[in-house]
Parts: C-alpha cells; structure tokens; sequence
C-alpha cells in the first residue's frame, strides 16, 4: 500500500486506522494520490461475497467504511464506476473520530448522520448496485465532524440479475415484509424501510414525545422485537411495524415528538411513504392469486398502483422528503432524554 503525503496511518489489530485524505497501492506505476479515498483492508471472513464499490471523496458519507471492487490490477484509478475481476470487501475504520449513533445530542444529529448513511447508500447502489442488507442503529456511527457514516459492509451484496433470497440484517431493523415472507428476495426497498425504522426506533427510545398508552417498553417490543416461531423452527416477525407503519398501532394515531414539529412531520410523510409500498404489494399478490384464477371468476380492471408511481420506487422520495426537512430552521437543541427502556 501507498500512502500519500500529508497521510498518518498504522495497523492495530489487522485493521489499518488511518487519517489520510487518500490511499492508493504501490504496485500502481502512476500512484495517483489526490482526494480520492480507497479502502483498504480485506475482508477477515474466507469466500465473503463481492461486495465492492468503486467512489471518490464526493461520497464522504461512507467512509470511514468505504468499500469498491478490486481488480486483480489493482487500478482503482478511473472510479467512479464498477472495475471487473475478482471482488473483495475492503474497508477503513477509525473508532477514535466517531461516536455510536445512539449517542447522539439532539435530534437533528441523529437525523442528520442517519440521512448522510441514506446517501451513502444510495451512492453505492446508484453506482454499483449494492445493497448494504444490515441497516441498523450500530452501523451508522457519527463522524467527529457531526455528519454520519455507513459501516460493516461485510455482508453487502451486489444485485446482478436477481437479488439474493436470504434473510439478513438486525431483526430489529429488518423491514415489514423480510419478516413475514423471509424466502422472498431482499430488495431496495427492504432497506429504504430499514432507514426509517432506526430513526423510528431512535425516536421512541430516546426523544421525549406524546405518552404512549401502554407504555414505551412496550410498544418497542410489539414493534421491533415481536416473532413468531413456527412448528418448523422457521421465524416470522413483522406483524408490529406493518401496523405501525399503516395506522400508529401501539404508538397512537396523534403521536407526536414533543416540541419538534420538524421531525413530527418527517416522520408521519416517512411512514405513509413505506405504508403505500406495503399496501402495493400485497395489492399486488392478491392481484397476481385473481389472475391465476382468471378461469374461475370475472376479471376485472385491475386497480393496483403501478410501480413506477410509488414513492419508495428508489431513494428520490425519502432523500428529498429528510432534506426538506433538515432544512428547516425550528429544530429544538439539545433534546436528547434519558434511556426510555431504562426508565419505564
């Protein structure tokens, strides 16, 4: 490995900590050293998955956990784009400049550093069609600048033709309908739900808001920790964030984040935005059990929304919807509350 001037770097315990505003490889004949940032250590688990990215610093919100795709070469010079040959997980990690995301101190910091780890997921897969597949609350971490960063892309997986049909991530975070038909395959939006599940979480958890009838303990467990365990062994879980998501069960439909109109807003415009792509489909497999029964009943028009017209078709809607709303100059300072699971 290379390092360029103005760099520190050293290895700790297999991982290279390093401060360096660019990293490039010494068997490159013409190092180019500019403001590109490259990962560079490999994977310590034997026949991981490709899951590389190829980017340069204007996708900051990655790193420190910035991954791209290894050619046997070794020339990541030409990113951004995707470099055939052999694909390896590489990664940089500086615990001493970040702070867990859960210990954030106001709201707008927690939203801000989740929303950079949204972009930093739409730039890996606008660019090389990777999906993270373990959006949670520990691999979003907040950079010493306030902004925040993406980690643990070590089971990433790059959608080719299909994506993969394996149920991954935190259960906590693992989207509505990853838990109610985990032989389905993990798609985008699988994760762009994650995204609004960890704020959602955070919110309940560690912002004060409107009191919850049942209690804050509660509510979390029948959201986030509900499962069902078949006679099979197989697991299903989901039943709470659908029902949350679609109409504030357990959490009331008049909810509200005390004295934080922002964040209220943006959350009610999140969650009918994930609500409408739940409803899509299972519209649509219904739609799809009439039609395989065409012979046996009358069709009729089908009035199932298209896909092309929802929301959370890709990032568009979201992005645009966390901008709108971190744009606005009415966010409360530090308001941050105690642990509502250690005080309930």
């Amino acid at each position: 490995m290379y390092s360029g001037p103005g760099t520190e770097a050293k290895a700790l315990g297999g991982a290279l900590l390093t401060k360096a505003r660019f990293l490039c490889y010494r068997d490159d004949p013409n190092p180019i050293c500019s403001n590109k940032l490259y990962v560079v250590e490999d994977s310590s688990r034997p026949g991981q998955a490709a899951t590389e990215l190829a980017t340069d610093g204007n996708i900051a919100t990655i790193s420190p956990a910035l991954a791209y795709k290894n050619s046997t070469k070794h020339e990541p010079r030409n990113a951004p784009k995707c470099l055939p040959g052999h694909l390896r997980l590489r990664y940089i990690h500086n615990l001493s400049c970040s702070k867990p995301l859960s210990s954030f101190s106001s709201s707008k910091e927690m939203m801000v550093a989740v929303y950079d780890a949204y972009v930093a997921h739409h730039d890996a897969f606008r660019l090389c069609n990777i999906l993270h597949r373990d959006i949670g609350v520990k691999n979003i971490i907040i950079k010493r600048d306030g902004r925040g960063a993406l980690i643990d892309w070590d089971i990433a997986h790059e959608v080719v033709c299909k994506p993969p049909r394996q149920r991954s991530g935190t259960w906590q975070f693992m989207s509505t309908l990853a838990l109610e038909f985990p032989n389905e395959p993990h798609t985008l939006q699988d994760e762009l739900e994650s995204f609004v599940l960890v704020a959602l979480y955070l919110i309940l958890r560690h912002l004060r808001h409107s009191e919850i009838v049942l209690g804050v303990a509660y509510a979390m467990d029948k959201i986030f920790d509900s499962i069902t365990i078949l006679e099979d062994g197989a697991t299903l879980g989901g039943y709470g964030k659908r029902s949350v998501l679609s109409d504030g069960t357990w959490i009331g439909v008049d909810f509200t984040v005390t004295d934080n109109e922002p964040l209220t807003e943006w959350l009610y415009t999140v969650m009918e935005i994930v609500a409408q792509w739940h409803n899509y489909y299972f519209a649509s497999r219904i739609e799809e059990a009439r039609r395989a029964n065409a012979s046996r009943c009358r069709m009729q028009d089908s009035c199932v929304l298209r896909f092309e017209d929802l929301a959370l078709k890709d990032h568009g809607s979201l992005e645009r919807t966390w901008k709108e709303a971190l744009a606005r100059c009415d966010w409360p300072s530090d308001d941050k509350l105690v642990d509502h699971l250690l005080t309930s």
